[in-house]
């Protein structure tokens, strides 16, 4: 009997993510294809061509928020032009929407469809525990996913109603500038004012306190060089309008460790927001971090004496096997899976 192989594709802006579930292996891989640059919708085209099939049993699912890039007059043009990409697999390819899957050629209702990718989340996590709240945090955002009675219970249907929820705050642990944070920072009672342009992000914040596995840092650093410790200090002491001496890392430590406290309250936040308005037991509730920043999330639910549970728990004995890449990109690994048990 021939190998069913199950594709996932979480496609944005910056990075489409892809895992590939086959057999019971899942690995899962990260292309940085910006789409606003010229040829970012031509990179995307030619990396769905190489990896696209119309062989039996290859199913591609896709999930996307690359529709919201401005190179789109609207979400619908942006939507119907990359999943125009993947028209000659049609036979065998699936978009993920709250309702379920809904075949290629089937798509009438935009609204469906357009970033639904942390719903994938919500829907199979809510199959494996009953009362949580899962926060993905990415290189761009922070989804808060919450879960009561195994049942997804946001009332987010799209980016507006998301953000103005408190389920969807944009910030993230690579991409976010300084600025999106603070327009200052104070160090042993001295106010460091920090310039709004994007000269460093938080990716060479998190390099500089060591909370970052640089070898899944997948994107690229503000000024496009290397991402070299010595380029993260000297990136960042730009954002605070000096440049870089080696006599200058400790004030750069010292900045960077209140920045990280500044992000995490930011999230903090908005999970206390959350928590109050969908009557959680805050000592109760349990804590689930997924995406690229899940070491700020476990710092986060660590300082305020929350309930962490580790990713790996919740799917004990699940039937596939999965390393940390899957946990840094999961929604495409949960649109896989979806799919995969849709069609056994």
């Amino acid at each position: 009997m021939k190998i069913k192989t199950f594709i996932g594709w979480d496609i944005g802006g910056s990075n489409t993510k892809i895992s590939i579930i086959k057999s019971n292996k899942a690995k899962s891989e990260v292309h940085e294809i910006e789409l606003w640059h010229d040829a970012g919708l031509s990179k995307l085209k030619k990396l769905i061509s190489d990896l696209g099939t119309n062989q039996n049993g290859t199913y591609h699912g896709i999930t996307l928020s690359g529709e919201m890039c401005d190179i789109f007059p609207s979400r619908k043009n942006g939507i119907n032009t990359i999943l125009s990409f993947f028209k000659k697999f049609s036979s065998n390819t699936y978009v993920y929407s709250s309702s379920g899957f809904i075949k290629l050629h089937k798509i009438r209702e935009h609204k469906k469809v357009a970033s639904m990718n942390w719903y994938s989340v919500g829907e199979m996590i809510s199959k494996k525990i009953d009362n949580c709240i899962i926060i993905d945090m990415g290189s761009t955002t922070t989804d808060f996913i919450m879960i009561k009675n195994n049942t997804i219970i946001n009332k987010r249907e799209d980016d507006f109603t998301g953000i103005n929820n408190d389920e969807l705050l944009y910030t993230g642990f690579l991409r976010s500038p300084i600025y999106a944070l603070t327009d200052e920072v104070r160090v042993n009672m001295i106010s460091y004012k920090v310039i709004p342009e994007n000269f460093s992000s938080m990716a060479d914040v998190y390099q500089i306190l060591k909370i970052i596995d640089i070898k899944y840092d997948y994107s690229s650093r503000a000024d496009r060089r290397s991402k070299t410790i010595l380029n993260s200090y000297k990136r960042v002491a730009r954002s605070f309008g000096f440049d870089f001496k080696h006599n200058h890392k400790k004030i750069i430590e010292k900045l960077c460790q209140e920045i990280m406290h500044i992000h995490i309250t930011k999230i903090y936040r908005s999970l206390r927001i959350i928590i109050k308005k969908n009557s959680y037991k805050n000592n109760n509730v349990k804590i689930i971090g997924l995406g690229i920043g899940i070491t700020l999330i476990k710092k986060m639910v660590n300082k305020y004496n929350m309930t962490y549970i580790n990713m790996n728990t919740v799917l004990n004995n699940h039937p596939v096997r999965f390393d940390k890449k899957t946990l840094i990109h999961f929604p495409s690994y949960a649109v896989a899976y979806l799919l995969r048990e849709k069609h056994e």
